[in-house]
């Protein structure tokens, strides 16, 4: 059941052979990985179980839970409010939000948080992650919490509170959902197969997660911000359907890249102009670089994606940015390209190069 379908243009052979490998060793399960050039999708491919249990194939319409990728449509959002003059993204959150102001909060900027410097990293006074899917719960406790650093002197990436903070300003702004905008200003334009809250008709299309036992090590902060975790509420309903902006997107890598393909190409995709070529330069703009508190290890952040590090060096303009488990997106506007893998296999982030490996392999096309 690890037969490959789909189709690549014959230059990206060696990536589809890789994929399939990933398949046959069983380093994927189920898995689709698609590149984009342009507006032109060269690869779209995808293979394995969508259930492993029930041996259900994945199939072209399979759709599987993202996790923090989601993030990366929270971006798309927040740059149009800038780009349309209804956010100053470098203007206090409070203007808009007047009682996010509490306990030391009044200086941080929407840019802090999209650089995971605000210090808002995690919730205080959570006990459950089901509590988050009461939108005026979750935002009211942030609102009410002190940072937990200094805002602005270090990062601690906001695994959980990310798409709450934008979410909130999204609804301040212009008074509609983030998911709403999202929806409205992208994936229907772009006819993008993905969801922020998944309704019931969708739910035979959708994956099962494999997942992986225990958690990284991670940095001083990384116990506490990843306190209350989904853990077993992504396999129930009211996860699927809730507004969590942070972590329930599903979708599967032909609509990553698609969506995403947007700040590769400057703004423009099939001929529409979605943002200016100025607001997508923020993607590729370092805002701070150091070791981050909360994942232990260096992050260079731009305003909402990772840049290259030492360590992991992608180009001079690629961003990326994926999800637990695994999946990630990478835009190289240096080679005008867009790749985005999903799987349903999750490993750790600290040992786990799939997709880093994928990546290479594509970038191996060009010379690079």
């Amino acid at each position: 059941m690890n037969h490959l379908q789909g189709f690549r243009t014959e230059q990206f052979t060696p990536l589809a052979e890789q994929f399939a490998d990933n398949l046959a060793s069983g380093k994927d399960v189920g898995a689709s990985l698609c590149v984009m050039l342009g507006d032109e999708v060269v690869v779209d491919l995808w293979g394995g179980l969508a259930n492993e249990h029930t041996a259900t194939p994945w199939d072209r319409d399979t759709i599987i839970l993202t996790f923090s990728t989601t993030k990366m449509m929270c971006n798309l959002v927040t740059l149009l409010l800038h780009d349309r003059g209804q956010l100053d993204i470098f203007a206090p959150v409070a203007d808009l939000w007047p009682e996010f102001a509490a306990k030391g909060k009044a200086g941080i900027t929407t840019a802090h948080i999209m650089s995971h410097t605000s210090g808002v990293a995690g919730f205080d006074g959570v006990d459950n992650y089901q509590q988050l899917a009461d939108w005026d719960f979750a935002v009211s406790t942030l609102a009410a919490q002190s940072p937990w650093w200094e805002p602005g002197t270090a990062s601690g990436y906001h695994a959980h509170t990310y798409g709450f903070l934008l979410g909130e300003i999204c609804r301040r702004a212009v008074g509609e959902t983030l998911r709403e905008v999202l929806r409205r200003e992208f994936i229907e334009p772009l006819g993008a197969d993905f969801f922020i809250g998944l309704p019931p008709s969708e739910d035979r299309r959708l994956a099962q997660i494999v997942p992986w036992l225990g958690r990284g090590e991670g940095g001083p902060l990384g116990e506490r911000t990843m306190t209350p975790g989904p853990d077993a509420g992504i396999y129930e309903e009211w996860f699927r359907r809730a507004d969590l902006p942070t972590v329930n997107g599903i979708g599967n890598a032909r609509s990553v890249a698609l969506l995403q393909s947007v700040i590769t190409n400057d703004g423009v995709v099939n001929g529409h102009r979605f943002l200016t070529s100025e607001t997508c330069d923020f993607a590729f703009r370092s805002q701070h670089r150091g070791i981050d508190l909360v994942l232990g290890s260096e992050f260079n952040f731009s305003l909402g994606y990772g840049l290259s590090t030492e360590a992991f060096n992608f180009g001079p303009r690629t961003a990326c940015w994926g999800g637990a488990g695994g999946s990630m997106t990478f835009l190289d506007q240096e080679l005008g390209l867009t790749m985005s893998y999903v799987m349903n296999k999750m490993a750790p982030f600290d040992n786990d190069s799939r997709a880093d490996d994928l990546f290479s392999t594509t970038r191996k096309v060009f010379g690079k």
